[in-house]
C-alpha cells in the first residue's frame, strides 16, 4: 500500500520496487552491520547475495534485469498483473529478485511466490531447474504456486480463484524461522508436497507465519482524536531508518538493515505513513524524547469551530500567525458552503475569530482574506474582537484576468485585513523589500535628504524599498500553472509566502482553520515554520494530505523556485514529520445519545433524582463497565471508535504537550503519565459524560 501511494503521488515510477531505495553495493565491498542472524555473512558474500533486513537475500546484479523484465512482461504476466494482482488484497511485487532468481510475482505478507511458466519449463532440464529453484525458495519459508501461460490466458477466472483461496500461513509455526538456504541444514518439506493437484492447477497447503492484517483504507477516525496516524519521512526527527527496513539502530547510528547510509539520495525523503506500518509505529515514536516538540505540523479533519475549541487548551497563545481564506459570502457553491446570508456569515465568523484570539500569542496577528462581498463585514468583526488600536493594514491584492462588465469596472482585487493581538507586534520589514524602480544614485538624491553622498545612496539602493500595502506583483493561481490542484479557491504560494514572512520567523507556529487546498501549510513547511491546518471537506484526503506528503518528499512547484527558499528547502533538505487525525463531530456524538430514566451510581440522599435524568447516553454506556458492588469503573474506548489516539485526546483536553509514548503509557511535558491500556475513567469523563 505504501508503494502504491508513492506511485499515486507521482514521486516514484510504475516499476518502482523497494530495492531501488538502497545503494547497490558489490558483494566484495559490502560491509554488513545488522544482518539478521538467520543469514551467515560469509555465505552471503560467497554466494554473491546481499540483504537489507527487509528484503530476503538477493543478487544485486539482478536488479537491472528485473527492471527490464517489468517493462517487458509476457502477455500472460500482463493479464494476471493488470487484471488481478495489481489490486490484490495484499501488496504484490513484480519480477522480484530473491536469492539468485527473479520470481514473477511475490506477495511478502502471504509469503507467496506466483510463477507463470512457458514451454521451456517442461523439458527435463527445465523441470530439474524448477525443482531446485522451488526447493531454495521454500527454504526461505515461501510457498510457490505455478500456472502455465495457457491457464492464465484461457482459464483466467479459475487462476484468480485459486490464488484468492490460498489461506494465510498457519499460526502454529509462528515464531519458527524458516530454514536458511545458506545453512547446511535440510530444507523443510515443500508446502506443495501435500497439496496435490486439482484440475492441473497446484493448490498450496498453508504453512509458516500468518500475514499481518491488511491495513487498507484509513480507518474511520475518532475525534477523541480517532486514530491518529503519524506521517514521518526518512530524514527529520526520525533518522534515515525506513520502516521498510527492519535493521534497527546499531551503536546509535541508524542503518538500513545493516547497510549504513545505504539509502539513495533521491529517496531519503520518501514519506512513510505509519498507518501502513502499525507494527512499527510505537517503535518509531519511541525514538523521540519530546514528541510534540519534534513535530513540524498537525493536520486535523474537522469542522473548524469544534477543532478550535478542542485544541485551544493545547495551543493557547502558542500560534504566531493565523491566515484564513473563508467563504466570501458570495452565494457560489465551492467545495465548501459559500452561500450564507450576512447574519449567518457574521455569526459563523464571529464565533471562530473570538476563539482564535486566544490561540494567538502576544506578538502575533491574524490575516483575514476577503473580497468585496464581505470585506466590510470582516473589518467590523476584527475591530470588535481585536480592537481598532491593533489594526495594522488593509492589504489590497490586485490582479488581472479575463472578464468583462458592461456597467462597471472589472473587480480585480481582494482585501487582506491584518490585525495584531497587541501593539507589540512582529513585523519583519527587512525581509519585505524590493529594488527601487529607479536607482537612487542615478537621481543623485533621495526624497528624505535631497542630494547626498554616493555611499549613502548605494546603501539605500542595496536595502531596497519596503513593499507597500497594495500588491500587484503576484498573479492569481492561473499564472502559476505548476501549482494548480483543481481547487477553485486555491491561492498562489507567493501570496502566502509574503504574508507569513512579514509576521513570523523560522520555527514559529502558524495556523489556517479554513485550509482549503493546503497552501498555507505547504508554504509554512517550505519556509521552516511549524503549522496547524484544519479542513472539514473530504478533499482533506484527496488534495491536502497528498499535497503535504509531496512537500515532505520535495515539491519543486510554487515558492520552491525562489532563491531564498532554496537555501533551506530543496531536494537535499526536504523531509519533515507531521501528524494527521480526525476529530469526532457533534453529529457523531448526538447520533450515539440515548437517555434513560436512571443513573450511573445511586444518587446521594436528600437530592432530587431528576437532576440525574440525563446522565446516561449510549456513548458512556458503551465505553464504561461499572462494577456497582465494588465501586470501580473500567474504560474501553475501542467500543466507541477504532484506533482512538488517547494520548492526543488527553493532550488536547488538558493542554499538556506529549513528551513520550510507549506501548503502555503516555508521558506529558509536566512529567505526568497515563496508562493507555487502562486509563482512569475520571480523565476521560469530560469526553463521554455530559
Amino acid at each position: 500500500m505504501q508503494i502504491k501511494e508513492w506511485q499515486d503521488l507521482g514521486i516514484v515510477g510504475e516499476d518502482f520496487t523497494p530495492e531501488e531505495v538502497f545503494e547497490s553495493q558489490s558483494p566484495e565491498n559490502w560491509q554488513p552491520q545488522a544482518t539478521p542472524s538467520l543469514f551467515s555473512e560469509e555465505d552471503l558474500r560467497a554466494r554473491g547475495l546481499i540483504t537489507t533486513g527487509y528484503h530476503l537475500p538477493y543478487n544485486p546484479n539482478l536488479v537491472e534485469r528485473a527492471r527490464e523484465l517489468r517493462k517487458h512482461m509476457t502477455e500472460s504476466e500482463k493479464k494476471l498483473w493488470y487484471g488481478y494482482l495489481r489490486n490484490f488484497k495484499y501488496p504484490v511485487l513484480r519480477q522480484r529478485p530473491i536469492d539468485n532468481f527473479i520470481v514473477d510475482f511475490y506477495c511478502p505478507q502471504m509469503k507467496l511466490v506466483i510463477e507463470i511458466d512457458g514451454e521451456q519449463h517442461y523439458t527435463q532440464e527445465g523441470k530439474a531447474y524448477d525443482e531446485e529453484r522451488t526447493q531454495i525458495l521454500e527454504s526461505y519459508g515461501l510457498r510457490v504456486i505455478r500456472f502455465t501461460n495457457k491457464q492464465v490466458m484461457h482459464d483466467f477466472k479459475r487462476v484468480c480463484e485459486t490464488i484468492e483461496s490460498i489461506p494465510p500461513q498457519s499460526p502454529l509455526s509462528k515464531g519458527i524461522p524458516p530454514q536458511s538456504p545458506l545453512s547446511k541444514g535440510i530444507p523443510p518439506q515443500s508446502p506443495l508436497g501435500k497439496g496435490g493437484n486439482e484440475g492441473g492447477i497446484n493448490t498450496p497447503v498453508s504453512t509458516g507465519i500468518p500475514p499481518q492484517s491488511p491495513l487498507g483504507a484509513i480507518p474511520p477516525q475518532s475525534p477523541l482524536s480517532k486514530g491518529i496516524p503519524l506521517q514521518s519521512p526518512l530524514s527529520k526527527g526520525i533518522p534515515p531508518q525506513s520502516p521498510l527496513s527492519k535493521g534497527g539502530i546499531k551503536g546509535g547510528i541508524p542503518t538500513q538493515g545493516g547497510i549504513e547510509g545505504g539509502i539513495k539520495p533521491q529517496y531519503r525523503h520518501l514519506p512513510i505513513d505509519t498507518r501502513y506500518f502499525k507494527d512499527l509505529e510505537l517503535e518509531i515514536l519511541s525514538l523521540f524524547d519530546n514528541l510534540d516538540e519534534a513535530l513540524d505540523g498537525w493536520l486535523i479533519k474537522s469542522e473548524n469551530y469544534q477543532a478550535l475549541n478542542t485544541i485551544l487548551p493545547k495551543f493557547r497563545e502558542r500560534v504566531q500567525t493565523i491566515y484564513i481564506d473563508p467563504p466570501f459570502n458570495t452565494g457560489d457553491d465551492f467545495l465548501y458552503v459559500d452561500r450564507y446570508k450576512d447574519s449567518t456569515w457574521l455569526t459563523i465568523m464571529d464565533n471562530r475569530l473570538r476563539i482564535s484570539k486566544y490561540i494567538i500569542n502576544k506578538k502575533g496577528g491574524i490575516f483575514l482574506h476577503l473580497d468585496w462581498n464581505a470585506n466590510f463585514l470582516g473589518r467590523i468583526l476584527l475591530e470588535n474582537i481585536f480592537g481598532r488600536q491593533n489594526f495594522r493594514n488593509e492589504i489590497i491584492w490586485a490582479y488581472t484576468g479575463a472578464g468583462t462588465t458592461p456597467s462597471q469596472f472589472p473587480r480585480k482585487h481582494d482585501t487582506i485585513l491584518w490585525y495584531s493581538k497587541s501593539e507589540d507586534v512582529i513585523f519583519n520589514s527587512d525581509q519585505l523589500r524590493v529594488p527601487y524602480k529607479k536607482s537612487a544614485s542615478a537621481a543623485g538624491r533621495t526624497s528624505f535628504t535631497g542630494k547626498t553622498d554616493e555611499e549613502t545612496l548605494r546603501k539605500i539602493d542595496e536595502r531596497g524599498k519596503l513593499i507597500e500595502d497594495w500588491w500587484a506583483d503576484i498573479g492569481t493561481i492561473g499564472y502559476a500553472h505548476s501549482e494548480i490542484l483543481g481547487f477553485d479557491t486555491q491561492k498562489p504560494e507567493r501570496l502566502l509566502m509574503r504574508i507569513l514572512i512579514c509576521n513570523s520567523s523560522e520555527g514559529d507556529l502558524v495556523m489556517d482553520f479554513f485550509l482549503g487546498s493546503g497552501t498555507t501549510t505547504a508554504v509554512a513547511h517550505k519556509l521552516g515554520r511549524k503549522w496547524i491546518g484544519v479542513e472539514m471537506g473530504e478533499h482533506f484526503y484527496t488534495v491536502v494530505l497528498p499535497r503535504m506528503k509531496r512537500v515532505l518528499f520535495y515539491d519543486k512547484s510554487g515558492i520552491s523556485k525562489e532563491k531564498d527558499v532554496q537555501e533551506r528547502y530543496n531536494a537535499q533538505k526536504a523531509g519533515g514529520f507531521f501528524k494527521y487525525y480526525e476529530l469526532e463531530q457533534y453529529e457523531d456524538t448526538l447520533r450515539k445519545a440515548r437517555y434513560l430514566d436512571n443513573d450511573l451510581f445511586t444518587p446521594p440522599p436528600n437530592e432530587d433524582p431528576i437532576q440525574y435524568l440525563f446522565l446516561r447516553d449510549l456513548k458512556m454506556l458503551e465505553a464504561l463497565e461499572v462494577d456497582l458492588e465494588n465501586g470501580t469503573v473500567q474504560v474501553d474506548l475501542s467500543k466507541l471508535y477504532p484506533d482512538i489516539d488517547l494520548a492526543e485526546t488527553l493532550s488536547n483536553l488538558t493542554g499538556k504537550w506529549i513528551k513520550r509514548i510507549t506501548r503502555d503509557e503516555a508521558e506529558f511535558e509536566d512529567g505526568t503519565k497515563v496508562n493507555l491500556k487502562n486509563p482512569d475513567w475520571k480523565l476521560i469523563k469530560p469526553l463521554i459524560w455530559w
